[in-house]
């Protein structure tokens, strides 16, 4: 019975051990996970007081995310079709022998304006008088992209909505 135990173990190291790593493409590809939370207060003026923790998971075939002058993410407001947010990831770390990286980024998301839906109220969004107009909330929704040091454009997500408080 002992002969038949160690020979079942040592054919499944074996079959382990012969499992191929993950293939990932040079292209990055990103997905949506998870927000700290999805209520924000609008920013004030030039303040972005409140925030969220946004976690996007990643893979990598060539390894080449962060670090360097063109590896950047990307954030345009669905709203307006304007970049809301542009920065540069930091480095990441190639993982095994060569067959890229994947994992989990974490990137704190400032606040935004609220957009009034009538074009008399919403100049820039900030300091717009919501109170007088029964606005209480705004939806914004992001889209995301990566790109890496070798310029290599990720897919593009729509994050979930976010709602910011007008008051």
């Amino acid at each position: 019975m002992n002969t038949l135990k160690y020979s079942f173990f040592f054919t499944l190291a074996i079959i382990i051990s012969c499992t191929k790593p993950p293939d990932y493409s040079d292209v990055p590809e990103i997905e949506f996970v998870s927000f700290s939370k999805s209520v924000l207060q609008m920013a004030t003026g030039s303040s972005n007081d409140d925030f969220t923790y946004l976690t996007i998971s990643f893979t990598d075939g060539d390894g080449d995310l962060g670090g360097g002058d063109t590896s950047t993410v990307f954030f345009i407001d669905d709203r307006t079709g304007s970049d809301f947010l542009t920065f540069e990831a930091a480095l990441i770390p190639e993982q095994g022998a060569g067959n890229g990286i994947s994992g989990e980024m974490i990137v704190t998301l400032p606040t935004t304006c609220c957009i009034h839906p009538d074009p008399l109220y919403s100049s820039d969004g900030c300091g717009a008088p919501f109170e007088a107009t029964g606005v209480d909330s705004d939806t914004v929704t992001y889209d995301v992209y990566i790109l890496d040091r070798a310029g290599n454009k990720s897919n593009v997500i729509t994050i979930a909505p976010l709602t910011i408080l007008c008051h």
